[in-house]
């Protein structure tokens, strides 16, 4: 898509799934909720990709003081964000990233801390303009 072009609709994360399926020709919907996903796929026409050097300076929003707040008392992950940062752990060591004060336990508890660590690392390494010092500064410290 050309550059400026800005969309209004509302997509999903089910959006993602349903585009790779039509575009990659993976078959039928998994379920009702991608069946009926808006896709993206007019976004990516494009011969070529832009060069990343042409891509705008992303600005980072602030997180609410409220998200802080449950950071501070160890609320802010749900049972199925705390199994996905084990998995993004796992997929971390698996590309031969560190991560700082990382469990050896695969059950051990993820701090909030670490788990914004380790998505903040994963996050640089795929999309380093949105990299600041504060993603990555500190992984896994306790605070």
């Amino acid at each position: 898509m050309e550059e400026g072009v800005v969309f209004n609709e509302e997509y999903r994360h089910t959006s993602m799934i349903a585009t790779l399926r039509e575009v990659w020709d993976l078959g039928q919907p998994f379920t009702d909720r991608d069946a009926a996903a808006r896709r993206f796929h007019h976004v990516l026409s494009l011969d070529s990709p832009r060069h990343p050097d042409t891509w705008p300076e992303p600005v980072a929003r602030p997180v609410p003081a409220y998200q802080m707040e449950r950071v501070a008392a160890g609320e802010a992950l749900s049972t199925l964000g705390k199994h996905l940062c084990h998995g993004l752990l796992h997929h971390a060591k698996n590309t031969g990233m560190t991560v700082p004060r990382a469990p050896s336990d695969p059950n051990a508890e993820i701090s909030p801390e670490l788990a914004l660590g380790i998505v903040g690392r994963l996050a640089a390494k795929f999309f380093p303009k949105l990299a600041h010092e504060e993603a990555t500064a500190g992984v896994g410290e306790d605070h």
